[in-house]
């Protein structure tokens, strides 16, 4: 009885992980997973075509981090994600050391070799208010126009209106 019960019980939390595995599969494969890859790809070939520049995305553009991503042809090392999970990591100071930066700022964003991609007028917003509050009124110049994200530099209205 106890070995049946057992069995059952394996098997069970078996097929559950057999089928939460397919399920995520299945998720990654989406429609949704697949424009999220494309956009992710399009950003990578940005920061590369920009290796110049520090490249910023916000969370309007995320990279997937896709486990059966295996297919990648470019790696930027001057692409960074504003905040989330890997921000203060070592990964993340060495990836800044590797681009002649000790840290990266919000007051950052008005460095010239400094871009912000993104494709959300609502987060643009937000960052402007908090750049503007910070540091005085800041206006987006947008210095290239993508299919799936707009890049921009940011300058304080009071250094381009003497």
């Amino acid at each position: 009885m106890v070995w049946t019960i057992t069995i059952v019980a394996l098997a069970a939390m078996l097929g559950l992980s057999f089928n939460s595995a397919e399920h995520v599969f299945a998720l990654s494969r989406s429609e949704v997973c697949q424009r999220q890859e494309k956009l992710s790809d399009e950003v990578d070939e940005y920061a590369v075509e920009h290796s110049q520049d520090i490249i910023i995305t916000d969370s309007s553009i995320q990279s997937i981090g896709s486990p059966w991503q295996t297919n990648k042809n470019v790696h930027p090392l001057n692409r960074f994600f504003w905040g989330g999970w890997y921000y203060h990591s070592p990964f993340y100071y060495e990836q800044l050391k590797m681009n002649g930066r000790g840290g990266l700022y919000s007051s950052d964003f008005y460095d010239e070799h400094i871009q912000l991609l993104n494709n959300s007028p609502e987060m643009l917003d937000q960052l402007l208010a908090y750049l503007t509050d910070t540091y005085g009124e800041t206006i987006a110049i947008p210095v290239s126009q993508e299919a799936d994200f707009t890049a921009y530099r940011f300058e304080l209205v009071a250094a381009t209106n003497p």
